[in-house]
């Protein structure tokens, strides 16, 4: 244990660290005017000095809250010009966000600390804390009742009961390395990997092809949060278009679908049609412009941009969304992954999925289990009718009725759950499985510790 002394003498020693790591950030400033009309140079005595610390303490708590939140919603050229505008100094915004400057800062002018001031927001804004007013099942079911701005972000476990496999799941995709002899799974998706081996792609891509596939009860409940002009957006990952299928109309494909695809090469395009019969007999298709190329359905690959068209839609997005679902992914692909650090944190955050995320324990409320039947439970509590697409499947009323059970405050398990309990360990709850022993939380990660009776 370290001393309260010792603590103090290491929080300079931090500070500089930050100080000097922000310097070497490659700061973009994009069109922010560094003219003396907008940040002066002028440098700070220590009078004025004290008075702007006085002035961040005498701040009222709502206003330091929505310094924050702007910082979130808005770019950084936007939030630094509002904030100059109404006279705030950079060394103000530093300390609304808790970074005081060691006295070498203090003969710098403001202009100086802008790219201090950007890296201090970026490493604030990566961290996020439960909201200690959205915990239960209850507090779901009122924000889906209230919410008119709803992000909901989709990935693979959203269509496995259309017989579209998953990747990480444990008979998903990446488990299957020795079958095309790959040392790291995301080979499958990597753009230099592909250039050189494309033949592996092809070896699996029917698969994955969007054919005969139907929505699933996930799917109609995204449409249902649309018809009722709650959905702000859906974020899709998957590439199997069930969205379109379904009728969603406000949906982005963040990582591309084979509805065309293009050479590598010269970068002509086709219709997805036009590879289809190649991706079922497991062929390369080459290039008819260039003869040289390989055609490549237009999904992303690790190694490749996500289009612009995420990047304008979520910009806007984050700014009024007032409610985040996540469900059937686990976030652990950049930058869609990210989103739940992106929005502004007071936004509440719903995750619904298999298994936790150890790697993303702060979701507010976390319903585990199967995405189907955790949308159905949800649709008949609140009274909406949950639509049975053509050819598509319900859930049988029977599981419909109850969660299996609460294991925290703020998670729920459905039928059967794999449940993170720290230290990289993890367990399956449910079917017969029985939770016993104290269940508590540490470290504010919302760990579970238990045994698991089977009985």
């Amino acid at each position: 244990m370290h001393s309260d002394s010792e603590n103090e003498d290491a929080r300079p020693a931090k500070r500089q660290k930050i100080q000097d790591e922000s310097a070497e950030t490659d700061i973009n400033l994009g069109t922010l005017d560094q003219e003396a009309d907008t940040i002066p140079p002028h440098i700070p005595n220590k009078e004025e000095l004290k008075e702007q610390e006085e002035f961040i303490d005498s701040m009222p708590p709502e206003v330091i809250n929505t310094i924050k939140n702007d910082s979130r919603r808005l770019t950084f050229d936007e939030f630094i010009k509002k904030y100059m505008n109404i006279d705030f100094t950079v060394r103000q915004l530093l300390l609304v966000f808790g970074f005081t400057l060691e006295a070498q800062w203090d003969s710098r002018p403001d202009i100086d600390l802008v790219p201090l001031l950007q890296y201090v927001i970026r490493r604030n804004n990566e961290k996020r804390q439960r909201r200690a007013d959205v915990n239960s099942m209850d507090d779901v079911l009122r924000l889906l009742r209230d919410s008119s701005k709803v992000m909901v972000l989709t990935g693979a476990g959203v269509s496995v009961s259309a017989g579209i496999p998953d990747f990480r799941s444990e008979n998903g995709i990446y488990s299957r390395l020795g079958e095309f002899g790959l040392d790291d799974p995301q080979q499958m998706f990597d753009i230099e990997f592909f250039r050189d081996e494309p033949r592996t792609f092809y070896s699996f891509a029917r698969e994955i092809y969007p054919s005969n596939f139907k929505p699933t009860p996930s799917h109609m409940f995204i449409k249902v949060l649309e018809d009722q002009d709650k959905l702000l957006r859906n974020y899709t990952q998957n590439i199997d278009t069930l969205e379109n299928e379904t009728g969603i109309k406000r949906v982005i494909q963040c990582h591309g679908s084979f509805a065309t695809a293009k050479c590598i090469a010269c970068g002509y395009s086709v219709p997805g049609e036009t590879i289809k019969e190649d991706i079922f007999e497991k062929r390369v298709p080459w290039c008819p412009m260039c003869d040289d190329g390989i055609l490549k359905p237009d999904i992303v690959f690790f190694g490749e941009p996500l289009s612009q068209l995420f990047s304008d839609h979520f910009d806007a997005d984050k700014k009024t969304v007032d409610l985040l679902i996540v469900m059937g992914s686990s976030l652990k692909v950049a930058p869609v992954g990210d989103v739940m650090h992106r929005i502004p944190h007071d936004v509440p955050q719903i995750l619904i999925n298999m298994e936790s995320l150890p790697h993303m324990m702060n979701f507010d409320v976390q319903l585990l289990g199967d995405c189907d039947t955790i949308v159905s439970y949800l649709c008949r509590q609140l009274g909406w009718t949950l639509p049975v697409p053509e050819g598509g499947f319900r859930v049988p009323p029977a599981v419909m009725d109850s969660y299996t059970q609460q294991i925290l405050p703020n998670k729920y398990v459905f039928g059967s759950a794999i449940v993170g309990l720290g230290r990289g360990k993890s367990m399956r709850v449910g079917e017969g499985q029985e939770v016993n022993g104290d269940l508590k939380e540490e470290d504010g990660k919302n760990d579970v510790e238990a045994e698991v009776h089977v009985s």
